[in-house]
């Protein structure tokens, strides 16, 4: 399930950011959905920089990926508290090679 849902949010994130299909070509509906992906807004934050364009036309495209960090905090947050329990970790004093659960 993980490798599934990988590949629906990696193969989108490369194809259409502009690298391999031109941004500019693309249907209005697909650049509408292009403009969510943060590789998209870096590429147009590294074509800013890289035109020497005034800071303005750069201020969209920066707000938009601090909001799309800040969405991938709190859900990483809501979905990832807690982190991995220690009941995985060896006990202290246990020998290598001996586990440390008994078998069921």
């Amino acid at each position: 399930m993980a490798g599934v849902l990988a590949g629906a949010l990696y193969f989108p994130m490369l194809l259409f950011p502009g690298a391999t299909l031109p941004y500019e070509r693309m249907p209005a509906a697909l650049q509408r959905l292009a403009d969510i992906l943060p590789l998209t807004q870096g590429g147009k934050l590294l074509e800013a920089a890289s035109l020497n364009t005034p800071a303005g036309s750069a201020l969209v495209p920066l707000a938009v990926t601090l909001v799309i960090a800040a969405v991938c905090i709190c859900l990483s947050l809501k979905f990832f508290r807690g982190g991995a329990s220690k009941s995985h970790l060896p006990a202290a004093g246990a020998r290598p090679g001996r586990r440390c659960f008994p078998s069921n």
